[in-house]
């Protein structure tokens, strides 16, 4: 399965996606709890969107731990991270990245945004209903991913 998530980014990527040839690797979390998933959101351009938790891969971490540390540094919240299930190319104003989707589960507790400034500063985390996450502005190159996998 993974190997089909990574071509259909390669292909994206491929696609014209990206204009920078050496995208950053990126992990994104889906976390899931009663039904409900996790979303963070940002200010880009004067507008408040949702996206799922996540950010760059540091060295010598694997996409998994950095999905996981993303989670805790944005929410609060220790993550059990699952399987990948899928991934996206988009940009940010740091660059080129291409994010594998992994599947997370979260255990009870409260809901904390980082305090640390940030390219994406996190300004609101809250758990949506499977019902209403169709409601949520999302960047356009999250939407397909959240359709799939929510």
């Amino acid at each position: 399965m993974l190997t089909n998530v990574l071509s259909a980014a390669s292909q994206r990527v491929l696609e014209g996606v990206l204009s920078w040839p050496f995208p950053r690797p990126a992990a994104r979390a889906l976390v899931e709890r009663d039904d409900e998933y996790l979303f963070v959101a940002v200010e880009m351009a004067g507008e408040r969107l949702w996206i799922l938790p996540g950010g760059g891969v540091e060295a010598g971490e694997s996409p998994r731990e950095a999905a996981a540390r993303e989670v805790l540094e944005e929410t609060g919240l220790d993550v059990t991270v699952g399987d990948p299930v899928d991934a996206f190319a988009f940009e940010s104003s740091v660059g080129a990245h291409v994010a594998t989707v992994f599947r997370c589960t979260a255990p009870r507790g409260d809901l904390t945004t980082d305090e640390n400034p940030d390219v994406e500063p996190i300004v609101d985390a809250r758990w949506v209903p499977a019902d209403e996450v169709s409601d949520l502005s999302l960047p356009s190159e999250l939407a397909p991913v959240v359709d799939r996998c929510c």
